[in-house]
């Protein structure tokens, strides 16, 4: 061996172990390595060198292929070879050249000719040649070949060897013609034709208006080319336009006319092509005498619209008078609004007021006209009359009938500007015999009136003038009045009224007559009031001033009152009944005549309705009055109360829980401050009766009323108590009508015994459920766990006592169902199911707090407690799809469902539930979506378990494991380097062949065998000061450290995640510490790889 030369024999074993869900470990059997260190190269032991003949294969078949593939390439651009063109003094050494290139030309191509009698006189021998080369590739000329054409007429050959003549120019006829180059071939067969020359320079006079724009193509008839094709102005650059008289010249040449004036002007067109003259055509511009005057439209309100109102002076280029009926339409459209097509009409609704604008609009010369403006005035025309009341003999006034009469113009008429008008009795005819402004008053009737107004040509309303009788009347009575008693001035009004007989009062009257009995009528006595005071006759007369008449005299007497009221004191106990009526002793009235306490004059003061009873509830002494309303006064008497004390006491507000019997509660508790007075009496010397009880079925405020009864003395005192029915602890199930009925309650009554009941809750009602619903709308169910410590639920399991409702049963009747009287005794312990059809609707009360735990299911569990109804989430789990691999055992599936119960439900739902087992394995043979079932469970506060089962999918994968690993992996000093401790290896690859399962790859563990010789350094310890045979070793995945110093100690570690169908890199690198040593020590150790799948 030579000095510069040293072998470092390093045996390190590699062990990996795939792990698939259960870890599973193969372990591989190690090899040597040997490096060997020169300047050249590193020899690599023998399984090493097998894999890089492997890839040196792929490399070098990939290699060649290349080169076939560039090789093939080559040949082909060096058999493309290019014409060569040289320039050379010797023209020996040119025609060799071309002796020796091979040109290629392509095959002589001609076209088609046609020639035109009187036009084209000699035919062109170049003219059908396209590309028409010779052998040598130079263009070719009838000049250059002259032996080159053939023709032929009808299939027959004619001419050979450029026979130019015998194409004949002046006869209509077709040549067939064809080119043959030698050592070139021949050409396509074309066509020389002989055609009539149809050229063609027809005008036309053309006439347009003033300001009309001239188009160049009007005077063109028929103006064709040689071949009979269209021509059109545009055709030409300028043609003859020139005034009449004046004599055709270039200065004349244009396309253009000005027509602002009128005028006549001549057109000519010269063809240069037949060198030949149009004819002469004229052109006149006539005057355009269009007219678009419009004038101001007014008309009233309702007047037909006539569509040749606002045409004042409208003509037409000929100054022809033009009519709205020569209009399809024009434009009338509101004031403010834009012209526009959608005003296109000739027609105008006046049946309101408004204000229109009129327009023209002339096509022809695309000019509007002016515009006008379309007055609709509003008809101020009022021919309103009023009725009239006139009395016998009152005068008429022509103008009464007049209530608003107006002209168009709201100007008020009055009969003066009328000549005269109808007058005519009710019940006849209108006619011109009625025709008048007068009218008879002197007998009562009805007449009508009516008005025409000629200029409107319009009738106004029928009023009626009524001649009314005279029903005055002045009728007094005599009036009777006791001493004291107020007067009023209408007493003595029997029957007093107008002319329309209307009733008269005294307010209508300043004043009338009032005098002593005796008197004189006379203004000394003109008044209408009367003093009362004392005794006296008067007499009573009334003066009607409209009518001129004195009434009859009446007599009003004042009388003397004899009115009394007497009352007595009185003694009672309090809360004693008794009424007013005790009070009062004796009445009279004016007349002294007797009167009972039922007269509605006798009242008491400050007390509104005097069959009521005696304000008795607190002792005292009080005084009251009676009052007695006479007609001229009031008669008052007052009397005392005095009030006793008595046995009373205070009801105690109780709170009862729904469905709770009131009997549960001690009666005495239902009172408080039971006293005689200020004496408090002891709960030992009386007692408490319920007299009437509370309905505890439906929650609300209620009261009862009990009897409290003192031992001692035998008194006895009603008092309300209080009772509020709360929903306490009870689970509900509402139905229809929202939140204001519910279908059924079932509270828990707590106790030593406690007990279930079946109430309404809201609405004690008996009507059906719900009638949306016919088939089963809720049920509950009571499950006795007592003799059992597991019981596995399902929904279609019933309880020891159940009820189920269909919608349509009537509720109080369903109720019944329950228990006994609708109770049902239970044990803590045991558990109930409350079912809903609406999950909306199933409800716990707790606290007087209404709460959903159904989790928007139709069934929830509750566990009957101390503290109430707990609610249990057993079956309210939410399972999730989970995956297994194919294949898998039943053992490996209730362990993975035991340890990873989050999998296969919602983790938001499981705190208090485990798992149980598998109840229906999946058919893990096949992969796919398989059904399965599961059972979870939920233990009581007493300990015992509630089961339920869920059925869940799987989906059963492929998942198996293939990967590709290196079987070892060497490291060795690099003896190439100045560093000769370093140690390096190669990048070795781990590969995730699978089709679809991505793994997580570990290091399980890295060990040192016992008989290695050299030793493994930690982290922890130091490099050697000094050559000993130790290695510092690292290991790095894909170029980045992992692991440093690894060691018999190193822990497992994650070293890298990997997708399907894809690789890792590992490789070491670290530092030998006894490089220089001559002596090849093994290094003797191995490394576990795991493979998890990652979900």
């Amino acid at each position: 061996m030579k000095d510069n030369k040293k072998i470092l024999f390093i045996k390190n074993l590699i062990f990996v172990s795939l792990c698939i869900l259960l870890t599973f470990e193969h372990v591989l059997q190690t090899g040597k390595v040997f490096a060997e260190n020169n300047n050249e190269n590193t020899e690599i032991a023998e399984n090493k060198n097998e894999e890089a003949n492997d890839e040196s294969v792929n490399s070098s078949s990939s290699n060649n292929e290349v080169e076939v593939n560039s090789k093939n390439q080559n040949e082909q651009e060096s058999a493309e070879s290019k014409p060569i063109k040289e320039k050379t003094e010797d023209n020996q050494e040119m025609i060799d050249l071309y002796r020796n290139i091979k040109i290629w030309v392509p095959a002589p191509r001609v076209k088609s000719v046609t020639l035109y009698i009187g036009i084209d006189e000699k035919f062109d021998p170049n003219s059908p040649l396209d590309k028409v080369y010779d052998e040598f590739g130079t263009r070719i000329t009838d000049h250059n070949f002259f032996n080159l054409y053939n023709y032929w007429i009808d299939n027959k050959s004619i001419a050979e060897h450029n026979r130019v003549s015998a194409i004949d120019t002046t006869k209509v006829r077709s040549y067939l013609l064809f080119v043959f180059v030698p050592r070139v071939g021949w050409s396509n067969k074309v066509y020389v034709r002989i055609r009539e020359n149809q050229t063609k320079l027809e005008l036309q006079d053309v006439e347009l208006y003033q300001g009309k724009k001239f188009d160049p193509n009007m005077p063109f008839k028929n103006v064709t080319d040689k071949a009979g094709k269209k021509i059109k102005a545009e055709d030409f650059k300028y043609y003859y336009i020139y005034p009449e008289g004046q004599q055709v010249g270039n200065e004349w040449l244009t396309k253009e006319l000005d027509t602002k004036e009128p005028g006549t002007y001549k057109v000519r067109v010269y063809y240069p092509e037949s060198e030949e003259y149009s004819n002469e055509a004229t052109i006149t511009v006539k005057e355009d005498k269009t007219k678009l005057e419009l004038q101001d439209v007014e008309l009233y309100q309702g007047k037909k619209f006539d569509p040749n109102m606002p045409f004042k002076n409208v003509t037409d280029k000929d100054g022809n008078k033009v009519k709205a009926e020569d209009f399809k339409y024009y434009y009338i459209y509101p004031e403010g609004q834009q012209v526009g097509d959608k005003w296109l009409t000739k027609e105008l609704d006046t049946k309101e007021p408004g204000i229109y604008k009129v327009r023209l609009y002339d096509p022809f010369n695309e000019e509007y006209s002016n515009e006008a403006t379309i007055t609709v005035k509003e008809d101020k025309t009022k021919l309103e009359l009023q009725d009239v009341d006139l009395y016998q003999g009152d005068k008429f006034e022509p103008n009464m009938p007049f209530k608003n009469v107006t002209d168009k113009d709201g100007n008020k008429l009055k009969a003066e500007d009328f000549k005269y008008y109808y007058i005519y009795p009710e019940g006849q005819q209108v006619e011109d015999k009625w025709l008048t402004k007068e009218l008879d008053t002197k007998e009562p009737g009805i007449y009508k009136v009516r008005v025409f107004h000629i200029e409107s040509n319009e009738y106004s309303n029928v009023a009626t003038i009524t001649v009314k009788e005279d029903k005055t009347k002045l009728e007094l009575q005599d009036v009777n009045l006791y001493q004291g008693e107020k007067f009023d001035p209408n007493m003595p009004f029997k029957n007093v009224t107008d002319k329309d007989g209307n009733k008269i009062k005294a307010e209508d009257f300043k004043y009338y007559y009032i005098y002593p009995d005796g008197k004189q009528v006379g203004s000394d006595w003109l008044t209408k009031e009367l003093d009362t005071k004392e005794p006296g006759i008067y007499k009573v007369r009334v003066f009607h001033i409209e009518s001129r008449e004195y009434s009859n005299v009446s007599t009003v007497t004042i009388k003397e009152d004899k009115s009394s009221l007497k009352t007595k004191d009185l003694t009672v106990d309090v809360e004693q009944k008794i009424s007013w009526k005790e009070g009062f002793s004796s009445a009279t009235d004016e007349n002294g005549k007797d009167i009972p306490w039922s007269d509605k004059r006798i009242s008491i003061e400050g007390v509104p309705n005097k069959e009521t009873n005696i304000d008795t509830s607190k002792p005292g002494v009080y005084e009251y009055t009676l009052i007695f309303k006479g007609k001229a006064k009031n008669t008052k008497a007052k009397f005392k109360v005095t009030v006793q004390e008595k046995l009373s006491a205070e009801g105690k507000p109780q709170t009862l829980s729904l469905g709770a019997s009131i009997d549960r509660l001690n009666p005495k508790d239902f009172v408080k401050n039971v006293k005689k007075g200020n004496e408090e009496i002891k709960p030992d010397d009386y007692t408490v009766e319920i007299k009437e009880t509370v309905k505890e079925d439906v929650i609300g405020n209620k009261k009862m009323i009990v009897t409290v009864v003192r031992s001692s003395t035998g008194e006895k005192v009603d008092v309300s108590v209080p009772v509020k029915v709360e929903w306490g602890r009870s689970s509900v199930a509402y139905g229809a009508l929202g939140d204001t009925r519910t279908s059924a309650a079932f509270p828990l009554i707590l106790g030593e015994n406690p007990i279930i009941a079946a109430v309404s809750g809201l609405e004690d009602d008996n009507k059906p459920i719900h009638t949306s619903f016919e088939d089963l709308y809720y049920q509950f169910d009571w499950f006795d766990l007592s003799k059992t410590t597991t019981i596995t639920m399902d929904e279609t399991k019933r309880g020891q006592a159940h009820i189920e409702a269909k919608g349509v049963e009537l509720k109080q009747d369903t109720l019944k169902k329950w228990g006994t009287d609708q109770k049902q005794s239970v044990q803590y312990g045991d558990i109930v199911r409350a079912w809903q059809r609406e999950p909306t609707k199933n409800y716990l009360y707790e606290n007087e707090e209404r709460n959903r735990y159904n989790n928007d299911l139709r069934s929830v569990y509750y566990e009957i407690t101390k503290d109430g109804y707990q609610p249990l989430r057993v079956n309210q789990l939410k399972p999730k799809k989970v995956s297994t691999v194919l294949h898998a055992s039943g053992d490996t599936l209730n362990e993975d469902f035991k340890n990873n119960m989050n999998k296969y439900f919602d983790s938001n739902e499981i705190k208090n539930i485990k798992p149980v087992e598998f109840v229906n394995l999946p058919d893990t043979g096949t992969s796919g979506l398989k059904s399965a079932r599961v059972r979870v469970e939920e233990t009581l506060k007493t300990g015992k378990k509630v089961q339920y089962d869920y059925d869940i999918e799987v989906n059963v994968e492929n998942k198996w494991v293939n990967v590709t690993i290196p079987t070892k992996m060497l490291f060795f000093s690099d003896m190439k380097s100045e560093n000769k401790d370093k140690v390096i290896s190669e990048s070795y690859s781990v590969t995730n062949n699978s089709d679809n399962t991505s793994l997580e790859v570990e290091m399980t563990s890295f060990s040192v065998e016992k008989d290695s010789e050299v030793t493994y350094l930690s982290a922890k310890e130091k490099d050697p000061t000094k050559p000993e045979n130790k290695l510092r070793l690292n290991l790095f995945v894909n170029d980045q450290p992992k692991v440093q110093s690894l060691n018999g100690n190193t822990k497992a570690i994650h070293l890298v995640d990997l997708d399907f169908k894809t690789s890792t890199k590992l490789r070491f690198d670290g530092k030998y510490f006894n490089a220089n040593s001559e002596a090849s020590p093994q290094a003797k150790s191995s490394m576990v790889l795991k493979f998890n799948i990652k979900e």
